[in-house]
């Protein structure tokens, strides 16, 4: 039996065509962020939608991410983020401590932080009344961070350009090419189930982390593109998911 695919545009529903972000919350709710139409939901089959209208900041929706209680965080491309909690939404920019640079990425630590990479402004964590930031001036080496992640060990992971940066809650630990043939611009982070992180790169494909050493899987070794966007693991952990891009 083959594969069905479903196509949702606009004409089905969706707010806007061209999609960045996408999130199934716990209650099984399908979200799409847009660049330039806001956010679209889909529940029990039926689309909503967010725009200023409703409470958005701003109609680029780049960044999704549900916390542990629930609430949608929604990352702008110049507006801050803003906090849906399922019947209002709330807007952190420059006037709650926060800024107004492009959210790029969304994630939530083992204590229940909220941190953001951005485009610009390095990392901020939000504790649920005021925001710390890190950014090359305070240890984190880059600016521009496009994926945020905890592993296993309560260690948060930065990747961006350039290079990649581990914080262990007090120190910063940087890998970036000196000689370890590491490329400088990482999209993507996760783990698998041996505690071996791996990075979705431009330009050296997927590149796995032993705690050691890198190796790198490239064309060279039969990956199909060498410019991967996004990198997961299958619900087992052991299986890697790549969607490659040129």
């Amino acid at each position: 039996m083959g594969i069905r695919l479903q196509i949702i545009a606009r004409n089905e529903g969706l707010s806007y065509n061209s999609v960045r972000s996408i999130l199934e919350d716990s209650d099984g709710a399908l979200w799409f962020g847009t660049w330039g139409g806001g956010l679209s939901r889909i529940r029990d089959n039926s689309f909503a939608r967010f725009t200023e209208r409703q409470g958005l900041t701003d109609i680029v929706a780049n960044s999704i991410f549900e916390d542990s209680n629930g609430n949608v965080w929604i990352g702008t491309a110049g507006g801050g983020v803003d906090m849906y909690d399922g019947e209002m939404f709330s807007h952190y920019g420059l006037g709650q401590g926060f800024s107004d640079y492009f959210v790029r990425s969304i994630c939530e630590d083992s204590k229940g932080g909220i941190w953001f990479g951005t485009a610009g402004e390095g990392v901020a964590r939000f504790d649920g009344k005021s925001f710390t930031f890190y950014w090359d001036g305070n240890g984190l080496r880059a600016r521009n961070i496009a994926s945020v992640f905890e592993d296993s060990k309560g260690n948060m992971w930065f990747a961006g350009y350039p290079g990649i940066s581990k914080f262990d809650g007090k120190f910063f630990t940087h890998y970036y090419n000196e000689g370890k043939q590491i490329s400088e611009s990482i999209w993507d982070i996760t783990e698998d189930t041996k505690g071996n992180m791996w990075f979705s790169t431009y330009g050296r494909g997927i590149m796995k982390f032993d705690g050691r050493f890198f190796t790198i899987y490239s064309a060279k070794e039969g990956l199909n593109l060498n410019n991967a966007w996004t990198i997961k693991c299958d619900r087992k952990g052991n299986v890697l998911e790549v969607l490659a891009v040129v």
